[in-house]
């Protein structure tokens, strides 16, 4: 169910994803792997790149 899922994914709208793994794991890794149950589109992993860049010069 979606609470086991949030336990171990970041999960969201491509816009938020990004931020959210930043959020959730910054200090603990230095890469990750995007890993969708589709195709991601390249304007959506440009979402997620520029959410999570975003976040980390916030951080």
């Amino acid at each position: 169910d979606d609470e086991v899922l949030n336990t171990f994914a970041a999960v969201g709208e491509p816009t938020e994803a990004g931020a959210a793994v930043v959020t959730r794991f910054a200090g603990l890794v230095d890469r990750f792997t995007l890993l969708t149950p589709y195709p991601l589109g390249d304007e959506a992993a440009a979402a997620i790149v520029a959410g999570a860049r975003a976040a980390t010069a916030r951080a």
